[in-house]
């Protein structure tokens, strides 16, 4: 037989076993209280004995919550005896958290004394470390950045350098709430050199501290076990209440927080945004490439091709500076990984020509034509979804995973889609397959490079959103590309302002300036995205909601 015959024999009986489920369903287990993280497996609970937690306080531990305020006073009570007042909390006192198996192994491995390497190195951030991880980096390269020669500008920096001295002392009043640094890889060169009360609050600190909107003293108290009275509710459940001083700690940080957001917004960032973004990514149309290679020499240079990219690529391109990424995991031709909002397009877009790139320029590859008929192989299909830092995350996952499928079934692979789950619930999608130059054999990626040019203009105010709100009124009137074109054309006209390109000013500066050449630039190539949508009215619609895309990704949500 034929190596390929060999090979859909194989593949045959593997996927014949997979069918073959004998075995029997589990039925037994814990039913009741679901754990308050995710909620889909069962809380854990003790085996039923009855004991106090004070002189009035009864609890029977056969009862979740009560188990788990049984555990969490003893830790708060093993932490005082050994003198750790100022030991970041694990839980909280009131029983509020009540975790399944999994959850309980992950909430307490990151405090095992002198854990060993491969744990102390697993830590994850929080969703609002990665929501905050833009706004950190872009304020870390103003401070590392030689000051300009601009007084102004100047004077805005060192505003800035003042406003988070502030915001550090506020937050050292606390006791427990800085965490080890390194858990966004790419914010630490970035910090390299500074003194400590500009990079520690900035790199120690839960990204949450930051957005000031959620900070408040029940905050506090429950997240961070700042002091606070345990009052009982109903007879039978228990509620941390902060004491004064926890709401005045509170305060503080929100005020220090809230003044540094805005120096940051004066200095220039625009990256202010409690959204971050997951994305789901997996190869296209791998057994079509597997029937391509038609001997074992060449399955084993993708499969090495495939290693290298999962273990060497992937990480390298996340978790580097410019995109400040963290990967979950990467296997050959699957990745799944967390990004803030403002890098999460730039970051896709570099993932997918390198994961195309690695393997049509592998070793031992170099013979292989990556076309079935007119359809490019070696390509990949990605699916985002954008979300608060306070959405729970099993549902962030489930829907960066639908995003993902959409992206292959309803576009065709090839493609993206990105999902905007909103606050207010009034969630979008947007999407696109990707074009593929036959003549040069190359995927036509650059095309999605416009959406994050124009979300930069749009973040620094050159082009206004009502630009995105008047287009999207006008789509079911734009029923070919000249029509969309004069459309975006007359709206850029309308919705910007363009500067004269000042030959006197420094090329740093020059660069910044909103031109005509870059308004008429920008015409261009929106439109050519259009065309390459189908140059027809559902491409208008599709166009539109990319630009909705890039103006939620300027704008942070903040007008969600």
């Amino acid at each position: 037989d034929s190596y390929i015959a060999q090979v859909d024999a194989v593949e045959g009986r593997l996927a014949a076993r997979k069918l073959i489920r004998n075995f029997a369903q589990y039925q037994g287990g814990q039913t009741g209280p679901m754990s308050s993280v995710g909620g889909i497996r069962p809380a854990i609970r003790g085996k039923g004995y009855t004991t106090r937690l004070d002189d009035d306080f009864e609890i029977n531990t056969a009862q979740p919550r009560d188990f788990w305020m049984l555990v969490a006073n003893k830790l708060v009570a093993r932490r005082e005896q050994e003198h750790r007042q100022d030991a970041p909390a694990i839980l909280s006192q009131d029983g509020g958290e009540m975790l399944d198996a999994v959850s309980a192994v992950k909430r307490f491995i990151p405090h095992v004394p002198n854990p060993p390497t491969e744990l102390a190195e697993g830590r994850y951030p929080s969703t609002s470390d990665l929501a905050a991880a833009d706004l950190r980096g872009a304020i870390l390269h103003l401070l590392t950045t030689p000051l300009p020669s601009d007084e102004k500008q100047k004077k805005k920096v060192e505003e800035l350098k003042a406003k988070l001295k502030d915001y550090y002392e506020a937050l050292q009043k606390g006791r427990g709430l800085s965490q080890r640094e390194g858990d966004i890889p790419g914010l630490l060169p970035i910090a390299d050199g500074l003194e400590d009360n500009q990079r520690c609050p900035l790199l120690n600190y839960d990204g949450d501290l930051l957005f000031y909107q959620s900070i408040s003293g029940k905050m506090m108290a429950d997240d961070y076990a700042q002091p606070a009275t345990v009052e009982r509710v109903d007879g039978r459940k228990r509620r941390r209440v902060p004491t004064e001083d926890t709401r005045k700690l509170a305060q503080r940080i929100a005020a220090t927080a809230r003044a540094v957001i805005t120096a940051a917004r004066a200095a220039g960032v625009t990256c202010t945004s409690p959204y971050y973004a997951v994305i789901a990514f997996d190869g296209d149309r791998m057994g079509k490439l597997l029937h391509k290679l038609d001997d074992a020499p060449l399955h084993r240079a993708l499969s090495t091709a495939l290693g290298r990219f999962a273990a060497v690529q992937v990480p390298n391109w996340v978790e580097e500076h410019n995109h400040l990424g963290r990967m979950v995991y990467a296997g050959g031709d699957d990745v799944l990984a967390l990004f803030p909002l403002t890098t999460v397009l730039p970051a896709t877009v570099d993932l997918l020509r390198e994961y195309r790139a690695v393997i049509t320029k592998a070793e031992g590859l170099s013979s292989v034509e990556f076309k079935d008929g007119t359809t490019p192989l070696a390509t990949a299909s990605c699916g985002i979804v954008i979300a608060h830092h306070l959405t729970p995350l099993d549902f962030v996952l489930k829907e960066a995973r639908a995003a993902e499928k959409t992206a292959k079934e309803q576009y065709g692979r090839n493609a993206i889609a990105v999902r905007i789950l909103r606050r207010s619930g009034q969630h979008s999608t947007a999407g696109y397959q990707f074009g593929f130059d036959e003549a040069r054999g190359a995927v036509n990626y650059h095309q999605l490079d416009v959406i994050s040019l124009l979300t930069g203009y749009l973040a620094a105010d050159q082009v206004s959103s009502r630009l995105v709100y008047d287009f999207a009124r006008e789509t079911h009137a734009l029923t070919t590309n000249e029509m969309a074109k004069a459309e975006i054309s007359r709206l850029l006209a309308r919705h910007s302002s363009v500067e004269r390109d000042d030959e006197m000013l420094p090329q740093e500066q020059r660069g910044k300036l909103f031109t005509e050449v870059k308004r008429n630039r920008l015409a261009d190539q929106l439109a050519a995205l259009h065309l390459s949508m189908g140059g027809n009215a559902e491409a208008s619609r599709e166009l539109a909601a990319w630009l909705g895309v890039a103006e939620f990704i300027a704008r942070g949500g903040t007008e969600d």
